[in-house]
């Protein structure tokens, strides 16, 4: 029995040194996230800068021929009116 006492008491020691050192690693990468954070958000902001690159071009686009189209439908008016 004392044996098995014994063996306990180093699995609760060896848990607890093993939970230590775990949370003390675990903490010290907080430069390291700062790092990686910045280079999300530069890739983010390349992704976006470049989708909101692809939708207005068509955008512009149906505007500039939509401006042709009244600019034109304004011109037959004119020639209409003064025949």
């Amino acid at each position: 029995m004392k044996c098995l006492i014994g063996y306990a008491r180093t699995v609760v020691v060896l848990m607890v040194v093993l939970l230590v050192s775990l949370s003390i690693t675990a903490c010290s990468g907080g430069g390291d996230e700062k790092t990686a954070g910045g280079g999300v958000d530069k890739m983010t902001s390349d992704v976006a800068e470049v989708v909101v690159e692809k939708v207005k071009s068509p955008l512009d686009a149906a505007r500039m021929t939509t401006g042709l189209a009244e600019k034109r439908l304004g011109e037959i008016d004119e020639e209409l009116e003064g025949k």
